[in-house]
């Protein structure tokens, strides 16, 4: 039982400081766009974000509901609960929902005997030494794919003084990875890091801008056209 179990701690071991480094960059890249789109107070300097506590504590929340939203997979999530000491437990099926540092162990939703279905589980801390991965995949293919190629995030702005107002940060796949594989260090990289951030979004933007032009320019002169066709074939 315990090679068992240490076989499952070496499976899990990668994995997990992939989720970990991945979220700790998306918090990244979700302060650098506060900062970048001008939500914060401008007293406030892009070294300071991460020293806010308020803004740091509900970023890192955001981060991993981005992270499961985008890139968590379902199938490389799945489990079976093995060698509990808890015959009620060992057998049934769980879905990792995130990794607990301070507790060493995944929040997971386990599901009911007999059951694979999470939207009937209930949440359960499990240790990685208990979770029979249910699909091995390799650490460069865990998570990798995206589940979407952007994520709206909407959260509440608690600066002080601002009650009843929200943030709004989107944070495009494409970029992230761009950001997160050229510079593997962000802290000590972090200003060349948000530079190359900012002149491939300033880029993105700007033809996404031009675009809309193009597209509400070729509206409007159709809609022009047809109020001149109409009113030459009036009856």
């Amino acid at each position: 039982m315990e090679a068992r179990k240490q076989c499952r701690r070496i499976y899990w071991k990668p994995l997990i400081g992939i989720e970990i480094a991945t979220i700790l960059g998306i918090a990244w890249y979700l302060q650098m766009e506060l900062f970048r789109t001008q939500q914060l107070p401008e007293y406030v300097t892009r070294a300071q974000i991460s020293k806010i506590p308020f803004i740091e504590k509900n970023l890192q929340m955001q981060a991993k509901n981005v992270y499961s939203e985008m890139y968590r997979s379902t199938k490389c999530s799945q489990f079976i609960l093995s060698d509990t000491g808890n015959d009620q437990l060992d057998g049934r099926i769980g879905f990792v929902d995130w990794y607990d540092e301070i507790n060493v162990g995944y929040h997971a939703m386990i599901c009911p005997q007999g059951s694979s279905n999470f939207r009937d589980g209930v949440p359960l801390m499990v240790k990685p030494e208990n979770m029979e991965s249910m699909t091995q995949v390799s650490p460069d293919k865990y998570n990798k794919n995206p589940k979407r190629d952007d994520y709206n995030v909407v959260t509440e702005n608690v600066m002080p003084g601002k009650d009843g107002e929200h943030f709004t940060v989107k944070l495009r796949h494409d970029v992230f990875q761009n950001i997160f594989k050229t510079y593997d260090r962000l802290e000590s990289r972090a200003d060349e890091a948000y530079e190359t951030m900012v002149r491939i979004l300033d880029e993105k933007e700007k033809l996404e801008a031009e675009k809309e032009a193009t597209i509400a320019h070729e509206q409007a002169e159709y809609e022009n056209a047809m109020d001149k066709f109409m009113s030459t074939h009036k009856l």
